[in-house]
Formats: C-alpha cells, structure tokens, sequence
C-alpha cells in the first residue's frame, strides 16, 4: 500500500509539474500573448473539463493519468465524493465493482491498444445503493509523432435511462403480445381511418388473410367485399357505440358459412378522444357443430339403445352376432352387415352372417356365409382380424374375395371393415357399405356403434368362456392323467439322487424335499423359507439372488453356507433354475439342486488365509524383493523392486539376474549360488544395481532358498537393500574431513559456531591473532558480549536473518581483550538438522586496516554518490586489457539493476537495450575504443518491462604511453524529461482526437472570436458530409426548429451568467434529408481567470431512436390498456413472493363480479370465492410449485358476487422466472368455461341415459304385453255381457291395468331419450289449480296433523295455452309440491308464480326449505338419484326433467342451503300446427271384410286379435317372423299387423321383406315400446297400435283404414 500511495502521488506531482512545463514552453513560443505563464495549463484545464461528455485520459498501462470534470459529476451520481485526485493512478479497470466486470473492461482496453482502432464496449456498473447504471463507452487511441500509442481517451455516456426504457417497451410488448396470442379471441385494433394498428396471429389465420403484412392498411382493402352491415357496425363505434352478436353467420369467399360470436367496440385516447376501434371474433362454427352433432349422437343412441337385448343372452358366439347383424339393419343404421368370427385356435376366421337391406341380389351375397380364411391371408377381412386396425377403402381393391365380390358392384361405393375387439384381441369383424359420398356420416355411425360393441365384446367373451370351460373340462382330465403319470416317474429319480433337491414356490418356500437335513423332519422343513437356513449375514443376498433367477428366468449357479441344526456351517454349490406350470408355462416356483462341498470350502479357506498373509508380508516388505531360479531366471518380484530399479513387474519377471546385476556373471557369484544350494541362508553381501536409467546404485543382499514354490522346486528369494547414500555419506564424510582439516590450518581467517541461542561453541585457534582471546575464553559466551554495543541491534537483526536462511557478507565492530575494538567482516550460514536451525557457522576476518584508509575515499564517495542520485547520473568503467567492467552505486540504478547481483557483461547489458539502438550503440562503443567519445540516447528495459530512456556518455582514458587503457563514461535517466516532451506534445493532441473519437457531434464556440467548430460526427448526425456545412453559428440556426432557439438561447444565457450549472436542451434539427432529428444537447462554458466566459464546449446525441422507442412504450401501454380493459377474459400478474397483484384486467368484475382494486387491496379474494373445499386444490396446486412445478392449468368453480351463480373457470399460466431460473411472478388469463362445462355434462347424462334406456325398454316391452294380455280379454268379456257384477269386477281389472300401464309409462319415460310427440293444448293455470286442491291432502291436511304450518301461495297471472299434456303437467306440479313438502320439516311456503314472455310461459315453483348444496344440485335430474333415502325412489325429477324437455321446454334450478329451492320452466306457446299434426281423422268404418294376417311372439296377443277381428275379417295368427314370411305370398293377405319386439325376425325387417313381395298390402305396427314417429323402425308402416290395447274400437278404425289404404293401392296399380 506504501508503494502503491507512493506512486499515485508521484503520479500527482507529475501531472503537476507537467502542466506547468507546459505553461513554460506556450510561454516561449508566445510572441502577443500578455497572459501569464500558466495560462497554457489553464487553458488546457478548462478545455478538457468543457468536453461535456464523462472523459478519462490513460497511459499504455491502463493508468488513469487525468480525468474531466464531467466524469467526476458522473462518479458523484455513483459514490459519496471523489475528487480528481482519487482517480489519477488507478487502473481503470478498478472502475468496475465486480471480478467479471473488471476482465471484460481490462481486455477491451487491451485489444484498443493493441490494435490501436477506436473501439465501443456498452458497461454496467452499480453504485453504493446498488442503483444500476449502463454506459456506452467509446475509447480511441493517442499516438506521438512517431505515430507510436502512448495512451488512449476514453468517453462515458450514461444510457441507463434508454436502456430502462427499451426494457419496458419490449416488456410491455411482449406482455401485450402473449395477451392478444393467448387470447380465445381474434383480435384486430384499428385506428379512426380504420387502419390496422395491431392484429393477433388468431385473427389472420381465422379470417384467412393471405398478406399477414396488414399493419397500416385499411381495413377496407384487406376485406374489399365487405358487407354495408359490418361498415356501419364500425360506423357506430367509432360514434362510441359497442355493437356484438353472440351467435352471427360469416359467409367466406368459397361459399362456406362460419358461425361467429363477436364483439366491435371504441378504443380511446389518453385525452379521453376516441383512437380508433378494436374488433374482438370468436369462430363458434365447431360448437354450433357440436351442438348439432350433440342432437345427432341422441337420435343415434336412441336406436343403439334398442339393439342387443337378445343379443346379450345368448351364449353361442355365432347366434350373438347373426343377432346383431340383423338388429343393426333392423334399425335401419346400416344397408349392408357382414359379420365374421375369429377363432384364435385354428387361426382363422369365418363370415357367419352377411345381411342386406333393400338389395335385389340377397340370394348371390348369401353365398359369402361360411366362407373361411386363414389369419395370414391376403384378404381385407384377414387382415383387419390380424392388425386390428379398422379399413376404410374406396371402390375396388385386390384383397377382396372376387368370389363374392367385383369391381362392378363396388363402383362408387365404399367400404368398412371395423374390428370387434378386446384390448389388442380381435373377437369378430363387422363390415358395411355406403355410396361415397357418405362416408363421414357412417364413419360417424360407426364410432357411435361403439359402445354397443363394447356391450358385444362382453357378450362374445361370455359365449367364448363357456366353450373354452367345456373344452378346458375335457382336455384338463387329460392333462392331469399325463402329470400323474409323469410326476411318477420323476418322484423316483428325485428320491435317489445323491443332491439335495428341493422344489420352492415363487415365495421361495420349500415345498418338496428328497430328504431332510440331519436334525430337521421333513413336516418341519415343507413350507419354511428356503433363506432362512443360510447364514444370516447372507440371507438377504441369498432371497435376492433366487428372486433375480424368478425374475430373469435365467438359470444361475451358486455357492452358500447354511447353518445346520448342529451350529455348524455347511457349504453348498447350488444349481436355480425356474420351474413352470405344465398348463400355462407360467413360472410357479424355483428347482434347487445343492451338493455339499463343504470339506472343500475348507481347504481353500486354509490356502486362501496362508497365501494372503504371504502376499501381505511380500508386497508390503521395506526391502525390495526377487525371487528367482538357480539359472539366474526372475519369475517374481514385489512393488518395491520395482520402484527401485525402475523397470515394471512385467519387465522384471523377463529379466535375468545378470541383467540387473552385473556383478553376479563373476566367479564370486557363482560360488555365492553353489553356497545356497547346500545352505538355507546365506550372510549379506554387497553389489552393484543397474538401473532401467542406466545408472548404477549399491545395495545389499540376503539370500533365502525356498524349497517348494508353485511347483517350481528349488527357488531363491532375494531381499534387497539401497545402500549408495550410505556408501556416498561415508565417502563425503571423508573428503570432507580431509579438506577441513586442511583449510582450518592454513587460512589466516577464524572460524566459529554458536547455538540458536547465540552462545559461542566453536572458534578455531586464529581468533587469538584478532581478538586477543583464546577460543576457550570464547567457547560458551555469548557472541553479544563480544559486539560493540552500538552495531547490536544490527547484529540481533542479522542473526535472526540467517536463522531463517539468508546467506551473505557483514561488517561489525568487535571488542579486543586489550580494551579497544576492531573491523571484522563475518560470513555465516545456518547450522540445519532436517529443517530445524541448530545455530550458524561462519568466518571471522580482521579488516581493521582497510577500513581505515577507506574512510576519506568512503566520505569523498558519499559527496559524489548524493550528487548522482540527485542527477540520477552513474558512471562506469571499462578496462580494455582485461575487459571487467565497474559501476558505481548509481549506475546499477539508472540501468536497472540490483547492486548485489554484480555488474552485468557487454553482452548481458546489451539483452536490455531496446533492439531498435543495438546498432547505432555497437558502433559508438566502438569508435570510442578508438579514440571517438559518444553521447547517446539508449532505451533500457527494465525488470518491469518498462523501458527507461539513458542519456550516456563514453570517453577513451590514456595510458602515459597514449595508448587507450579503458573507457570511462557517466549514464543519466532521462526518462522522466522524455516525458515531460510527450506530455506536451499529447496535450496539444488529445482534446482534437477526443473531438474526433465519438460519432457524438461535438461544437466549440469560441465567444470571443465568435469562431464555431462542428466536428465531423456534428454533421454527419444531420446528413451531411465534412465539407457541406461551414463551421459557421448560422447553421445552426438555420438547421434548428424555431420553436426550440428561444428557449435554447434563454437556457445558453443562464448558463453563462451562472444560473444553472451546465447547459442541457433537447429540441429537433432538420435533416439533410428534410426529416427532423431529435436532438440532446450537453455544454459546458469556459471562464477566463476573472470569470468572463470565454469558450462553450458541447455535444449533440442523437436521441430520435430513444423518443421514438418512448412514444412507442406509450402507444403499445395504450393499446395494452385498451386490449386489457375491454377483452372478456380475466388477465392478471402477481407477485410469487406475497401473491400481490400487480395487474388484474377491469374485465374481472364480469368474470368475478369484483372490481381490480379489490383485488388489489385484498389478494386473497379468489380463495374466498371458491366454492367450499377447493381451497384444498389451490394448496395442493402451491406444494407441487414448491416442488419444482409449474402447472399449466387450474379449473376451479367459483360464486358470482353480484349473481350468485356458481361459475367454472379455467386458468392457463405462464410462470415468469429470474436469470437464476427462480420463480417471481405468475402471469395468466382466466376464461369462463360454464357453458362448455354444462354441455359436457349433458353428454355425460345422456350416456348414463342410453345404458338405464337399455335396461327399461326391455322391462317396458315385456310389461305391456302382459297388460294387452289383460286389457285385451277384459274389454271382451264388457262387451258379451250384461251382467252388473260383471261389468263392475271387469272394470275394476281395466281400471288396475291401466294403472300398470301409466306405470310403466312412467318408468320408461324416466330413462328414455325419446320425445314423446303428443302434444295438445294445456291451460297452465287451471292445472296448477288442480294440482294443489288435489295434493292438499299432503301439504295441508297431513303437515297441519304433524303441527307444521304450510302454505301455498299461487301468484297466477293471465298465460295463453301450452302445448303439453295435463297429466304431465299436473305430475310436474305434484313432483314438485310433494318433494318441497319433505324439505320443510319445521314448515315453509310454497310460491307458484306464472308469467307470459314472448312465445313462452314461464312457471316459477319456489319453496323455503332446507336447500340444496352444489354437489347436489348437479345431480338432481339424474335417473335414480335422491336424498331421501329411506322414501325416494329417484325417477320423479328425472321424469320431470325428461317430461320438460320433450314438450321443447326448459328447467333450471337455484338452490341455497337454509333458504330454499326454486325451479324455474319454461313452455312453449301452444301453436295450431301442432294441433293439425296431432289430429285423427273421423272414425272410418269397415266397408268389407278382408284376410288379415297378425305377426307376434306372444301367443295370448295372436289370440286376442284373433277374436277382435275375427268376427268380421278372416284372420291368421302366426308367433315366428320367419314363418310368416314362409307363408307370405302376393294377393294373399289385405292387411298385415306385425309386432316390433319379435325374438327371431324384428318386426321392421319382416316388413322390409313383405314389401319386396307384395307392395300392396297394408301394414300395422303394433309395439308395446314408447317410440317417437321419427323412429326408423316405425316410418315404414302405414299405421300404428300401441300396446297394451287402452281401446279396442280403435284398433278396429285402424283396421278398417288399413283396409282401405290397400284398396286405393290396388286401384291404383290397376288404373296404371
């Protein structure tokens, strides 16, 4: 640090004395100039300060050698103070506050003045506040006249400011563009003339704009077709009006119509003016399509629903699918069916059933029935059975069977092979057929089939189980005779085999023994672990190596110990391979085979333990190891041979002992191996070690015989000692004595030794010459008491010195035994024993007399020495005839050098010369030898590799003889002079190469000439070139805006009076080009000694890219505002740390029904909007963020704080994070999803719907026969009897069916998805009316009874009719009435409140009872769902709800717990087109008699209209399908009434069939299922009965029209 504040204020003082050098040399030249001296430095001073811009001047070292006053303004922004003084000196490097920072800046300066060109580097710093600040740095290099780089200027400009404000505008863009990207919405913004200021991606792709480059366009030519509708739609907004359709046709170019739901509205300016407009689409074509498609998929599950309840009870694979083939072309979904069975048994598989519908060619296709392929064929129904993969092919393709198939009748047809399958298991394959161009409504079709052919797949499996059960009884009684067969023989080997063998299930229990251990029974082995008799240590890798042989199937062998009842381990080599199941080749278990090899483990125990030991002791031996044969052969060595000779192991063991040891080819040797092989031992002699290196070491040998080795027999082993540093010790011990001895005696100098502590423990027999003492009057004194007292303190300093290793010459003063003192000089050394100081040894020498006669030389060698330190001046010596050089003191200074490393030679010297004077300098030194003096100017490099500028002189010295004995010269350090010259000559400099070194423009305005300078970089900002522009004040004002020179020149005034500190104006100035450029103006004034300004010195920067980027941060925060404000969905941020937001989207209070600043105020507020219990979700949502998540997604229900509503949302996220990858903020959008979520769960319902449908078609259909069974005869027997009591018991029979009847209506409409069409005109208050007086019992006799107090209250208004029926409305009102009744126990009132709106009725039913909660106001509509467990039966609001819909109406329900239930309906009009499709023709009456055929599986039906008709009609009665179409014949029969639900043939299909034969005839549809008149079964017939028969007269009209229907057909064709 010492040195470091030494050089900074030399630094200081240099700087100093440079400016006033200056002053000194400006003086001289000035010839007019009055001012003083230091004007120049003045001048300067203030010129650089002026340069507006931060400055920093440098050295080549990276120095700061001074600094501007703008740069110390700017350092003032980032610490407390600095002065001028605190800079100058430090590396500029140490401006930056980090490592990395500090790197990066270091090697930009290098790389500038390396390559010498002006470079731009952008700079973060931070200041004590950890404010962060960023610069543009812009450095150039400046150069002496020899063009040579003697420094570098460097310019700051602090951009904090613009980077901070393109960080926000890309912020602010970025988060404007996720927000319109991620939008559902397409969004376009346009300006007043309908210009395109932004357009998401959404909307181009929606609108399909081919040019996505619209920005700036009118909306008008991007869209030039666009209907007068939508041009006043923009019109209006752009008058302030918000136009929107929720549901809109958009007809395209192509014709094509999209449905869209949209949105125009005003966007405004920041001044509350109208900006433009902003047009938020939605495409809602596929929603629109799926609720059509939603419709579509009920009809078709309405038919799949009436399908296989034959199917399912069959348990023949063949009968199922003929079944289903037959029903799915009943039902009129497809033409055609093939169906065909996979057997994968035989690989193969078989067409069982191919069924048409309407086709004239039924008996050719028949013929495909029992054709069978194989698996692998190249037929399209083997390969749909082998890929399960479903084929869809157009027209012909070569995989068809030409058999049954040909081009000709698959022309512009197409066709599907669909796989019936379980998992990746095809059961059976389905094949049809349809014209081209419907293929997406079957393809349709068939994935709706789907889950009926799940309901397939379960029956196939059935049928299938039950044929495998009856082939698995059969073939399992063979297998079980072969394994008893076989076990047998297997039992016998087992139980004589040597091993043990044991059988394990896959638990690794033993289940089978040979035989049982000593000590154990076989009861007590059967069933345990078979680890658990392995040692314990071992019993866990035991269980994993037998689970790994389960696992892998791989066989393995192994050895373990096992503890025998005795306590002893017994060892065995074990053999586990896996043992399968006969059946299934499943792995049941492991078979073990254990042979006892415990007597073996033993042995190799004991060699093993005997081998290791050796292998210790050899290996880890301090002796080095060889063990070789008596042939000299190596055949083993240890490691520490190895490392002592330097060969490998490998090599060593190749080796012979000559070849390492080359003594051992003598006699001696010899006779040493004769020795050994009649002795065990033999005694330690020495040798000669050759090395792999080559050099040879001494070492000692002991030889051993070994006996046996290996089986090698007789071997030696040889243990090896290094003995050379011994051996050398020994010798230099020697010598060292020898010369010791020698030099003790003879020099004249004393030798002594002292311990650590300074006692004296040696001094030879010379110290008595010098000190007068005897070395026995020294030896244990200390040394101290010898010194003179004032050299002790540099003595003590010394010793300590060496101490500590230092070695070199000192002079003392010494007390004599005479009482007086002498000059010694003393050379000393540590005493050292493996590191630690014992003491010193040194030589003593008397220089008493030449210390005296160099005393005067000493004191006129100190004058001289302080004069050359001063001038910093040397002086050498060069004698010629011995060529050795002498310095002086000084001279080792000016040259470089340290003193004590001695004078360098020529040649040593000249290495420091700089290359460039080695020449010219060789030359002079030269012509001075010959008599020519030289003065010279060298650079010498230092030993910091700086060179030092050495003025030196040389001049010849004569002998007496003239001739030239040596050359003597002085050396003087110029260095700092040389400096000072460039100094001067850079100053003048470096002001014009900072002018020139930033593309800134930079003016000086001289005031008192009135002279302006523009540089380069001025001009070239507005266009212009160098020479363009005259350096004249006009231009500037020519070039400036007039608005802006007013105000400049008032800011200009203040400045020079003082005002304001420094001038700093942004205005605009014209381009070149006539654009205007946004400028910021920086000056600083120069004052003359009294004050008076006298120059301004400034800069312009271009700042039009910064006010544009600041104008489009303000544009982009306004349209982010505008898209914010006026989207539907929720846009939010918030903070990670405390989940504050930091932005919520006004669009909120919509959504929420709260407001932003609620929100922000309160940001806990979504979790108390949550529905009860899904806070849970959000916590678990947090544990799996804390957990290094990031969830996508949240949906979560939330309740409307204006409306109550519950609604479901659906939030995306996109996580922000650091440059550390930590999460910091949560940025997303919230959309409302109750519509979608609502019509998902209506599939949902309808799903649940189709498989109850299923259950109660069949249990209707099967009823409603029973009942004709019943109301049938009982309406006959009214008719043939008079008798009172009679007629009184068959009324009550018909009174009780038709009970059973509204029943089973009842149940069936609760489940079906069928409308029931007949409707009639309903009075909705009359039947309220009805209802209440007929349920008053209940709610007001019953409760009154119980002591609970309920009322009615009917809020009735005048309603015109609906179309309905009265018992359904009247069992609405009654469901209703009843279920409030049981949700108020503690009593309540009941409100029934009618309204008429539009072409509606609406009835509102409101109770104030107990209430629902959300789960259970979801499900109250469902089939089957009640909470009265112990009374409900759960189909009464399923009823309803079914009942409400299928009359076109509609049903809502609000329920809050504790305070009541209301459901709100909706009716339709009652509309006179209903009544004319609802109404029957007059009663016709029969004409004649016809034949009359009746179809139907129930024998008691066929009887009953057997006897109905038969009285006037001949009538036939058949209960097979099959054989009334054998009967069937053209002419034969008038009418025909067929049953729908026949087992066999349907009804439908027998129809189909009938046609074909006679077209004429009549037909009846008589069902006991509740089908709408749209059902593709029934559209076919001419007329319909429903079952059970309510009327008898009118099956007999309907008979009697049927009659007559067939009449006009036959006239018809026989009028043709």
């Amino acid at each position: 640090m010492d040195d470091a504040r030494k050089t900074k204020a030399q630094l200081i003082e240099e700087l100093a004395a440079l400016r006033q050098r200056v002053g000194e040399d400006a003086e001289k030249t000035r010839v007019d100039d009055k001012t003083s001296p230091s004007s120049s430095v003045t001048d300067y001073t203030r010129a650089f300060d002026a340069i507006p811009l931060p400055a920093t001047l440098i050295d080549t070292d990276c120095i700061v050698v001074d600094v501007n006053q703008a740069f110390l303004d700017m350092a003032h922004h980032l610490e407390t103070e600095v002065r001028r003084e605190d800079r100058i000196g430090e590396h500029i490097a140490s401006f930056a506050a980090l490592e990395e920072e500090r790197t990066r800046f270091k090697d930009f300066i290098d790389e500038l003045l390396r390559t010498g060109k002006t470079r731009h580097l952008q700079w973060a710093g931070e200041n004590e506040l950890g404010q962060r600040h960023v610069w543009n740095v812009r450095a150039s290099t400046l150069k002496d006249a020899g063009r040579q780089i003697t420094g570098a200027l460097v310019l700051w400009e602090d951009v904090t400011e613009r980077k901070q404000a393109e960080k926000a505008l890309i912020h602010s863009h970025d988060l404007m563009r996720y927000i319109i990207e991620h939008n559902r919405s397409a969004i376009a913004v346009h300006d007043r003339e309908l210009k395109y200021v932004y357009v998401s991606q959404h909307y181009l792709d929606e609108y399909r704009v081919k040019d996505h480059d619209v920005i700036g366009k009118h909306h008008y030519d991007v869209f030039p077709d666009l209907p007068q509708k939508w041009r006043d739609v923009h019109q209006k907004a752009l008058a302030g009006e918000t136009s929107s359709a929720e549901d809109d046709p958009y007809v395209r170019e192509d014709g094509t119509v999209d449905w869209t739901r949209w949105e125009c509205r005003p966007w405004y300016e920041s001044d509350g003016s109208i900006g433009g407009i902003i047009i938020y689409t939605e495409i809602i074509t596929e929603r629109k399509q799926a609720e059509e498609k939603l419709r579509g998929n009920e009809r078709l599950l309405t038919a799949f629903q009436k399908i296989g309840q034959t199917t399912l009870s069959s348990l023949c694979v063949d009968q199922i699918l003929e079944r289903l083939a037959r029903q799915i072309l009943e039902a009129g979904i497809f033409r055609s069916l093939m169906v065909a069975r996979v057997d994968e048994r035989t690989k193969t598989v078989e067409v069982v059933e191919n069924t048409f519908r309407g086709n004239p060619i039924i008996d050719e296709k028949k013929k495909a029935v029992g054709l069978r392929y194989n698996l692998d064929d190249d037929n399209i129904t083997a390969e749909v059975a082998r890929t399960g993969k479903m084929q869809v092919i157009e027209e012909w393709d070569e995989r068809f069977d030409s058999r049954i198939d040909s081009p000709e009748l698959r022309k512009g047809n197409i066709s599907y092979f669909v796989p019936v399958k379980q998992g990746d298991r095809v059961l059976a394959v389905l094949a049809t057929g349809s014209p081209i161009e419907e293929k997406s409504g079957i393809l349709h079709r068939i994935e709706m089939m789907q889950p009926l052919l799940d309901q397939v797949v379960i029956a196939l499996k059935h049928a299938q189980l039950y044929e495998d059960i009856q082939r698995e009884i059969t073939e399992r009684k063979k297998a079980e005779e072969a394994i008893r067969e076989s076990e047998e023989r297997l039992r016998s080997v087992i139980e004589t085999s040597p091993d043990h063998i044991l059988l394990l299930d896959t638990d690794l229990n033993i289940q089978f023994a040979n035989y049982a251990s000593p000590g154990l029974t076989m009861e007590e082995l059967i069933g345990t672990p078979i680890y658990l008799y392995v040692e314990e240590k071992n019993q866990a890798e035991n269980k994993a190596t037998l689970e790994g042989v389960l696992k892998t199937e791989e066989a393995v062998r192994y050895e373990t110990a096992y503890n025998a009842p005795d306590g002893n381990v017994v060892y065995y080599e074990t053999n586990a391979v896996v043992r399968r199941s006969p059946d299934s080749d499943a792995v049941i278990g492991l078979t073990l085979s254990a042979r006892n090899i415990t007597d073996h483990k033993k042995a190799e125990e004991r060699l093993r333990e005997s081998e290791a030991k050796y292998r210790i002791s050899f290996n880890n031996s301090r002796d080095a190891i060889n063990i070789f044969t008596p042939e000299g052969q190596i055949i083993e060595v240890n490691e520490e041979l190895t490392r002592l000779s330097g060969y490998s192991e490998e090599e060593l063991i190749s080796m012979k002992l000559v070849d390492i040891y080359p003594e051992s080819s003598g006699s001696d040797s010899r006779e040493r191996i004769r020795q050994m092989q009649r002795e065990e031992t033999l005694p330690p002699f020495e040798t000669i070690l050759r090395k792999k290196e080559g050099n040879q070491i001494f070492v000692e040998i002991a030889v051993v015989s070994l006996r046996s080795y290996y089986g090698q027999g007789i071997v030696f082993q040889g243990n090896i000692r290094d003995i050379t540093e011994r051996k050398q010790s020994l010798e230099s011990l020697r010598e060292s004595e020898e010369k010791y001895r020698a030099l003790v005696e003879e020099i004249n100098d004393a030798l002594y030794s002292v311990d650590s502590h300074g006692v004296i423990t040696y001094a030879s027999p010379v110290i008595e010459s010098i000190l007068g003492y005897t070395s026995s009057e020294l030896v244990g004194h200390s040394i101290a008491e010898f010194f003179f007292p004032e050299d002790l303190p540099r003595m003590e300093e010394k010793t300590q010195a060496i101490f500590s290793g230092e070695k070199g010459l000192s002079e003392w003063r010494m007390k004599t035994k005479s009482g007086g003192f002498c000059w010694v000089r003393t050379s000393s050394h540590p005493i050292l024993d493996e590191n630690r100081v014992l003491g010193l040894r040194g030589v003593l020498t008397d220089i008493t007399e030449s210390k005296k006669s160099g005393q005067e030389i000493e004191r006129l060698n100190e004058t001289l020495e302080a004069a050359q330190k001063m001038a910093k001046v040397g002086y050498w010596r060069y004698d010629i005839a011995s060529q050795v050089p002498t310095w002086s003191d000084q001279m080792f200074e000016v040259c470089g050098y340290r003193k004590e490393d001695g004078v360098p030679s020529y040649e040593e010297h000249k290495e420091t010369w700089h290359p460039d004077d080695w020449e010219f300098f060789d030359r002079a030194v030269q012509g001075c030898t010959q008599g020519t003096p030289y003065n010279i100017v060298v650079r010498i490099r230092f030993p910091d590799d700086i060179y030092h500028h050495v003025n030196t002189q040389g001049f010849p010295v004569y002998d007496v003889k003239g001739e030239i004995k040596e050359l003597f010269g002085t050396s003087q350090d110029i260095t700092q002079y040389k400096r000072l010259e460039e100094e001067l000559r850079e100053r003048g400099e470096r002001y014009d190469l900072g002018m020139r070194a930033t593309k800134d423009g930079i003016y000086d305005w001289n005031l008192v000439t009135n002279e302006i300078y523009f540089s380069p970089g001025w001009k070239e900002m507005l266009g212009y070139e160098e020479d363009e522009l005259q350096n004249d004040f006009s231009v500037w004002e020519r070039l400036t805006d007039p608005q802006d020179i007013e105000e400049s020149w008032k800011m200009l005034r203040d400045h020079l009076e003082g005002k304001i500190d420094r001038f700093e104006l942004e205005f605009k100035m014209q381009h070149k080009e006539g654009h205007w450029v946004d400028i910021l103006s920086r000056a600083n004034a120069v004052f003359d000694p009294e004050g008076k300004p006298i120059r301004v010195v400034g800069t312009h920067v271009d700042i039009t890219e910064r006010k544009q980027m600041e104008e489009m941060l303000r544009e982009s925060k306004e349209r982010y505002r505008l898209l914010t404000e006026n989207t539907r969905d929720v846009i939010f941020r918030t903070r990670i740390s405390d989940g504050i937001y930091e932005y919520i989207s006004p669009s909120s209070f919509e959504a929420f029904g709260f407001k932003p600043d609620e929100f922000y105020e309160n940001p806990q507020l979504l979790l108390k909007m949550l529905l009860p219990g899904w806070d849970a979700y959000f916590h678990e949502k947090w544990v799996e963020i804390n957990d290094g998540k990031r969830p996508e997604i949240y949906e979560f229900p939330i309740v409307h704080k204006i409306t109550g509503e519950t609604r479901w949302m659906h939030q995306r996220n996109v996580w922000i994070a650091n440059e550390n990858d930590e999460l910091i903020a949560l940025q997303g959008r919230v959309i409302d999803i109750t519509e979608s979520r609502q019509m998902e769960r209506e599939l949902i319902r309808l799903e649940r719907l189709r498989a109850v449908g299923e259950l109660s078609a069949g249990v209707s259909h099967n009823l409603n026969n029973i009942l004709t069974n019943v109301l049938g005869p009982a309406q006959l027997l009214k008719r043939k009897t008079d008798d009172p009591e009679l007629l009184r018991e068959v009324n009550d029979i018909v009174t009780s069916a038709k009970r059973a009847r509204d029943l089973v209506h009842e149940l069936h409409l609760s489940v079906s998805t069928v409308k029931e069409d007949v409707l009639q005109p309903v009075s909705v208050n009359k039947v309220i009316g009805e209802a209440v007086q007929t349920s008053r019992p209940r709610w007001k006799d019953e409760s009154e009874g119980q002591g609970i107090p309920i009322e009615v209250l009917i809020q009735g208004r005048d309603v015109p009719q609906i179309q309905g029926t009265e018992g359904g409305l009247h069992d609405i009102l009654t469901n209703f009435i009843f279920n409030a009744v049981d949700a108020m126990p503690d009593g309540g009132t009941i409100t029934i409140d009618t309204q008429h709106r539009g072409n509606q009725v609406q009835v509102v039913f409101s109770d104030t009872g107990t209430g629902m909660d959300e789960a259970t106001k979801l499900r109250v509509f469902e089939p089957f769902f009640t909470t009265k467990m112990d009374i409900g039966t759960g189909l009464g609001l399923s009823t309803v709800y079914r009942t409400v819909t299928n009359w076109s109406g509609t049903i809502e329900v609000n329920s809050t717990l504790g305070e009541g239930t209301t459901f709100t309906l909706r009716f339709p009009v009652w509309m006179e087109e209903v009544a004319e499709k609802q109404r029957m023709a007059a009663d016709a009456s029969p004409t004649r008699s016809g034949k009359i055929l009746v179809v139907d599986d129930d024998d008691a039906v066929c009887d009953l209209l057997a006897r109905l008709l038969g009285e006037q009609h001949e009538v036939e009665a058949v209960t097979d399908g099959r054989q009334a179409l054998a009967q069937f014949a053209p002419g034969k029969y008038d009418v025909v009434l067929i049953d729908l639900g026949m087992s066999g043939m349907s009804g439908d299909r027998l129809l189909r069939e009938m046609r074909q034969i006679d077209p004429s005839v009549a037909t009846v549809l008589i069902t006991g299922w509740d089908l709408p008149d749209t059902d593709m079964r029934v559209i076919p017939f001419d007329f319909r009965v429903q079952k059970p028969f309510e009327d008898l007269d009118e099956v007999e009209r309907v008979v009697a029209r049927a009659m007559e229907l067939h009449d006009e057909r036959i006239g018809e064709k026989e009028g043709n």
